[in-house]
């Protein structure tokens, strides 16, 4: 695996997980995590047993988009409750002791800019894993409208989206919204069928729609006329992702028009060719 590439190593990854499985408090993941003050022997933060086995473990190194290891990064695995590590010098971060099921991977880098990347990884237990990622900052932002209003968060993405449209998570700041396309080396895994052809990530990470965003794209892909892809958010209370419906190439083949069923959540998006 390469230090400038999120690499996922398929010894344990599976299919995404299910949305009945139970879920996060509203604000587990949202602050720097409780310390561990219950019986269980785990080295992590912010954790209980709750009867499940803890086998899986999971090691990675987060670095920035040059490839320089990014220390202080807290690296999250949540469900009902959150695991937390932080990386030490060489990027480096380690989870002794998971629960064989989907959690929410998340990424929060302290200082200015950063992005939030967020995907559902399932762990299979009794196994290694090893999830490496990349630290990415915002390429654009710009304040966040205070009643919705169609912007252009990032080139070629138009969100429609207002501040009295949000439930953001507790102490989040709102006041902006922000976002960067990923580049494939750095992207995080997404355990969907098909072709990723884009991701982004967007802000103010884990802001919930309580309607769903309008949003088109411009087509800065050469797509062809007619073809339709799927659009995806990755939902952290749901360790899911949540569809956002399908957009269609339009017949001038300038646009992507969306069926109108809109952004559920701004987190990790994703433009996916269908497959099996």
């Amino acid at each position: 695996m390469t230090r400038h590439a999120l690499t996922l190593a398929l010894l344990t990854l599976a299919a995404c997980g299910d949305k009945d499985e139970p879920t996060p408090t509203e604000d587990s993941g949202s602050t720097e995590g409780d310390a561990d003050t219950d019986s269980d022997s785990d080295a992590d933060t912010d954790t209980e047993d709750e009867g499940i086995p803890a086998d899986a473990t999971m090691v990675g190194k987060v670095v920035d988009e040059s490839g320089k290891a990014i220390e202080g990064a807290r690296v999250s695995m949540c469900k009902t409750l959150c695991r937390t590590s932080f990386t030490d010098a060489s990027g480096a971060y380690t989870f002794p002791a998971l629960e064989g099921f989907t959690h929410s991977f998340e990424i929060v880098i302290s200082g200015g800019g950063w992005a939030t990347p967020l995907a559902p990884i399932t762990l299979v237990g009794a196994q290694e894993n090893v999830l490496d990622a990349v630290g990415v900052k915002f390429s654009a932002s710009q304040a966040m409208p205070a009643t919705p209003k169609e912007v252009e968060v990032v080139e070629g993405l138009f969100i429609t989206v207002g501040a009295d449209q949000l439930k953001l998570p507790f102490g989040a700041d709102g006041s902006m919204v922000s976002g960067a396309r990923v580049a494939a080396s750095a992207r995080v895994p997404v355990e969907l069928p098909g072709e990723v052809i884009e991701m982004w990530y967007l802000g103010p990470f884990d802001g919930h729609a309580e309607s769903h965003l309008p949003f088109r794209l411009e087509n800065l892909w050469g797509l062809s006329a007619g073809e339709t892809l799927e659009v995806w958010a990755a939902d952290y209370s749901l360790a899911a992702w949540d569809s956002a419906g399908t957009v269609t190439v339009s017949s001038d083949g300038l646009t992507l028009e969306s069926d109108g069923e809109g952004i559920p959540v701004l987190s990790t998006l994703v433009l996916l060719r269908p497959g099996s």
